[in-house]
């Protein structure tokens, strides 16, 4: 429902998602969308949580504003990283369009433990049809080893739009 205030804008909560499950990543790749699959609220069907676009959030046909996108991700490291220089990188694209950095975390790259990232970022000028979506980079030195977004409930996105 939206909300209204007295400078003429409507606040409206679009999507709440979570991170379930897990996500393998690549170091040094480019920004991995991350997909949060389990949708908790999107009343306006715009999230695609499996199959093809999955992590994309395409804005209802009555949406434009300024949209607030609020992300976490919890990473896990496994096997050669060293410590202080393995960097957790969360961004925010505007039809596959880079728009800005959410959160940019050291991580401790300690086999076994979860480090995290999370951050809110304004995307103005968003209109309908656009697409939305976080991403994620890993830079890690290690050769060999695994990075896994960690399943979890503190993995969450949400999306709350102001329209005028």
């Amino acid at each position: 429902m939206p909300l209204s205030n007295p400078e003429g804008t409507h606040q409206t909560l679009l999507l709440i998602a979570t991170k379930t499950s897990n996500q393998s990543l690549t170091s040094n790749a480019a920004a991995t969308p991350i997909i949060y699959n389990t949708k908790d609220y999107d009343p306006y069907n715009g999230y695609v949580s499996s199959g093809t676009g999955q992590g994309i959030y395409t804005v209802p046909a009555w949406f434009s504003g300024i949209v607030e996108l609020t992300c976490a991700a919890s990473v896990s490291f496994s096997g050669g990283g060293s410590s202080g220089t393995e960097t957790i990188v969360l961004s925010a694209y505007k039809n596959g369009t880079f728009i800005g950095e959410l959160d940019r975390a050291l991580a401790t790259a300690i086999a076994g433990a979860s480090d995290g990232a999370g951050n809110s970022i304004y995307i103005p000028s968003v209109s309908p049809g656009d697409t939305v979506e976080a991403r994620i980079q890993t830079l890690y030195t290690a050769a060999t080893g695994t990075i896994t977004i960690v399943g979890s409930a503190k993995n969450q996105l949400s999306l709350v739009g102001w329209s005028t």
